[in-house]
């Protein structure tokens, strides 16, 4: 959890490129829907205290101090990956917000795995609401950008779908390599 709490705590920077590559006013797309889904989620970031329920889950879970969570090579990795590849000037801004929205869309059934997990098989009952929170909020938000982007204004679905294919993706392996690296430490631990 403490892998996740790190990258989330650079999810504004994504935000912050889907901001950069947004369109311009007066084109065929309608920047000023997917500016204020953006802006409204940069908000929620900002003011919902998503911080200090990260934080208060990782108490639950045993970690005292956060600030000392260090990041795992594939973590650093990971943070960067989304700027790497959105910010390159081949890649369009509707591409980069379809790959955010798709992976926000996604993410409530992630949600639902890490709680039922954390409650029934590690007793974790305080501190969850981090993962509820996320479960409810976001998604709708980015379910409303999805439609501006494939209803809103001309756009290759193909192309949206497949950006948002590839953010999932990207997700699932970041957390299959934090959970290869701690397994290896873990077995090397001696009992």
């Amino acid at each position: 959890m403490g892998q996740y709490y790190l990258w989330r705590n650079q999810f504004h920077r994504w935000l912050g490129v889907c901001v950069v590559k947004s369109p311009a006013f007066g084109t065929e797309s309608d920047a000023f829907r997917v500016l204020s889904g953006l802006t409204a989620h940069i908000e929620e970031e900002v003011g919902g205290d998503h911080h200090g329920l990260a934080v208060r889950l990782l108490r639950a879970l045993g970690v005292e101090r956060p600030a000392a969570v260090a990041p795992l090579p594939v973590t650093a990795a990971y943070c960067e990956s989304f700027p790497a590849r959105y910010l390159d000037p081949a890649r369009g801004g509707a591409e980069a917000v379809a790959a955010l929205a798709g992976r926000e869309i996604a993410s409530p059934a992630r949600n639902r795995i890490m709680i039922d997990a954390l409650s029934a098989h590690y007793g974790v009952t305080s501190g969850l609401e981090f993962l509820t929170l996320h479960e409810t909020k976001g998604p709708g938000q980015f379910a409303a950008l999805w439609d501006v982007l494939t209803n809103g204004f001309f756009a290759d679905e193909a192309l949206m779908v497949r950006a948002a294919r590839e953010e999932i993706g990207e997700h699932v392996g970041f957390w299959d390599e934090v959970y290869a690296h701690l397994s290896r430490d873990l077995a090397a631990v001696p009992a």
